[in-house]
């Protein structure tokens, strides 16, 4: 990735192969796709802790921070999603061979 962000190839051929396969396959999944399955997991792992920090006597008050803090980690981890997927693009786009 860090070649692909200078505009450069790998030196080796069949590194460079296979970091255009993997990017052109990893790049198959749409971004609503992706985003949806980190929503989803997301919105499952609070409900988890929340259940847990709930089950606690004194949790009350830390699953309300999680409740509240959550939208903002949400948000941080979609941004970070379109960022490796930009990435992955790039790597992609530079390893191209047509």
């Amino acid at each position: 990735m860090r070649l692909a962000v200078r505009g450069r190839r790998h030196p080796d051929p069949v590194v460079s192969l296979s970091a255009y396969e993997w990017a052109r396959d990893r790049l198959r999944t749409s971004v609503w796709q992706e985003l949806g399955f980190g929503v989803a997991g997301w919105i499952v792992g609070l409900a988890v802790v929340s259940a847990g920090l709930l089950w606690l006597d004194e949790g009350i008050a830390l699953a309300g921070l999680l409740v509240l803090f959550a939208p903002g980690a949400l948000l941080g981890a979609c941004l970070w999603t379109l960022y490796l997927r930009r990435r992955v693009a790039q790597v992609e786009r530079v390893n191209d061979r047509s």
